[in-house]
């Protein structure tokens, strides 16, 4: 499954597109730097570029830890030897540990029952079902599994209510662009047709909408594999191509994408909605806004508490590309809070 489409033809970024803007924003970000600290020597700092030994974390890192914690019960925090994983593992999600003791001592434990603490640590992460262990030569966790914590998490408050860490995991992951993560509940497991719709059906609605010919023909594919095992959510098609479109910044092809969808699939609207705003924000709004993009839409979504809801109306309505150009207008005039 591929989640980060940046090509297409209907006119996606390409790869080197993709990176020019990625250098751009890097650059800005650079002489921003510069002009503070104009006596900076890089020398000084660690970049990853210029130094050797680094791996790759979640930006959430920190909110998982502190989910985790939560969930291990009082007295017994696995943050820092979930953080030691991370740290050892690599790309294939996957870490052999050899030395026990070495690993306990990095996760904050010394002494003669160093290992044996790290060992409880470790078999909470197991029951917790964000890692998975196998035995070895070198004792029970020789060989440990990394899933995905996003997922797990989900998969863990499906049985209980969504409380404060929870719902700041989520926001920072809409903050950081990484909404794709975000898994549907398994209510929407089920494609949830309601009748037969025809294809010339659902192409008048597109053309109807005067969405290009391409993005009908997409729109069409999502529609058709409705429940592909590959995607976490039933609907998974249909919010990559959400996705895609708004960051080629067609709204109007958005829109009649979804109206399309409402059609052929009227069980699974809502849930595909919800995760509209997210996409709307992160692919289209915040790419257009400056350096403190998100600092002005932190300020902006203070004055607008209720845009999420919004932005839903607009897609039901046929107005969201109009809703966003001004949204994004007034964002860009916001000025940020400061402390």
């Amino acid at each position: 499954m591929n989640r980060h489409v940046t090509n297409g033809i209907f006119g996606l970024m390409d790869d080197n597109k993709q990176r020019k803007l990625g250098r751009g924003i890097a650059d800005r970000r650079k002489r921003l730097r510069d002009n503070l600290w104009p006596d900076l020597d890089e020398d000084a700092l660690w970049l990853r570029k210029a130094r050797v030994g680094f791996t790759t974390i979640p930006r959430t890192i920190t909110l998982i830890g502190r989910i985790l914690d939560q969930m291990s019960g009082k007295g017994s925090p696995v943050s820092g030897t979930y953080l030691t994983l991370w740290c050892w593992v690599f790309d294939e999600g996957f870490v052999e540990i050899r030395t026990p003791r070495e690993l306990a001592y990095e996760s904050g434990f010394a002494g003669p029952r160093a290992e044996a603490t790290w060992r409880i640590r470790m078999r909470k992460l197991e029951e917790l079902g964000i890692i998975s262990v196998k035995a070895g030569l070198a004792g029970d966790f020789q060989y440990v599994l990394m899933y995905d914590p996003i997922k797990e998490i989900q998969r863990l408050y499906e049985s209980r209510s969504q409380d404060l860490a929870f719902q700041s995991l989520m926001h920072r992951l809409i903050q950081i662009g990484a909404d794709d993560e975000l898994a549907t509940q398994h209510t929407d497991r089920l494609p949830g047709i309601q009748g037969e719709v025809d294809t010339s059906t659902l192409r008048s609605i597109g053309q109807k909408r005067k969405m290009s010919a391409a993005a009908i023909d997409r729109a069409l594919q999502a529609i058709r594999a409705q429940g592909a095992r590959e995607y976490i959510s039933a609907s998974g098609t249909m919010l990559e191509l959400l996705s895609d479109l708004a960051r080629a910044q067609a709204l109007r092809d958005l829109n009649g994408a979804y109206e399309m969808f409402v059609a052929a699939h009227p069980s699974n609207a809502r849930h595909v909605s919800t995760q509209a705003p997210a996409k709307v924000l992160n692919q289209y709004i915040l790419p257009q806004l400056d350096l403190r993009g998100t600092e002005r839409f932190l300020a902006w979504e203070k004055r607008n508490p209720t845009w999420a809801e919004q932005v839903r109306a607009a897609l039901d309505d046929f107005s969201l590309e109009a809703w966003a150009r001004e949204a994004v207008a007034e964002i860009g005039k916001t000025e940020p809070v400061t402390a």
